[in-house]
């Protein structure tokens, strides 16, 4: 009885393992069948929505079949919950290097440059920094209030005081940054960009797979995008996923 409960503990985590998405995915890709590979990391993912990994996986896969926009677009998911991963920055400069579009920012105003920083950190660990920070600001708050702080001790809450108004704040431009659905990839071969939310009106340039770009506003089964060179117009939402 003993030895038959030792076979299910020892056999039975495996057998849950063999017959997992994540493991069939993993053996479909080694098996170069990238179409199976990717429905069944689509299918972990389901599960487990915030997992770097399977959004690193289906990078790869859709990699393999030169899709770029869409391998990009799960590369910077991944990126959103991993974002100093050495791979994966190498991964998004190969694509970067492949695709037809080359455009670089015109002009970084000083907010880009605390939005590029901030894109270094996860919002869990600005949101430590904020904690603690409030923690000490707040445990201070109660000695000055109590009257037991030194004049360096009571400068020194005040300086915890401003960092935590700082921290906060970046705090919210983190969230607002990776949660407000602004950025987007094309996923699409050729797209031509409309003056308008119309296929009848007049095409104002093309985009390509793979170019990343800011979603202005939607409407219907249209959305607008702002490129980094400030060029805008209106292209199908099909074609471009949001992040």
């Amino acid at each position: 009885m003993v030895r038959a409960l030792l076979i299910i503990c020892v056999c039975l985590p495996a057998m849950i393992l063999a017959n997992s998405p994540s493991f069939l995915a993993e053996q479909a890709y080694k098996l170069k069948q990238y179409d199976k590979a990717i429905a069944l990391y689509e299918s972990a993912l389901e599960s487990m929505p915030q997992s770097p990994e399977i959004l690193y996986n289906l990078g790869n896969a859709h990699f393999q079949r030169n899709e770029l926009g869409k391998s990009k677009f799960y590369y910077l998911k991944a990126k959103q919950w991993i974002p100093r991963d050495t791979q994966i920055h190498h991964n998004i400069s190969l694509i970067n290097a492949k695709t037809v579009d080359k455009i670089k920012h015109t002009d970084t105003s000083p907010m880009d440059w605390i939005i590029g920083g901030l894109r270094s950190f996860t919002v869990t660990e600005v949101s430590w920094v904020f904690l603690l920070l409030l923690s000490g600001f707040s445990l201070g708050s109660i000695r000055y209030y109590q009257r037991r702080l030194t004049p360096l001790a009571q400068q020194l809450w005040l300086a915890t005081g401003l960092f935590t108004l700082g921290s906060g704040l970046l705090l919210w431009v983190s969230w607002s940054d990776t949660f407000s659905n602004h950025h987007g990839v094309i996923v699409s071969a050729k797209v031509m960009v409309k003056s308008g939310p119309s296929s009848t009106l007049p095409t104002l340039f093309y985009v390509h797979d793979g170019l990343d770009c800011t979603i202005l506003q939607k409407r219907d089964t249209w959305s607008e995008i702002k490129l980094n060179n400030g060029f805008k117009g209106w292209i199908k939402s099909d074609d471009i996923w949001i992040l």
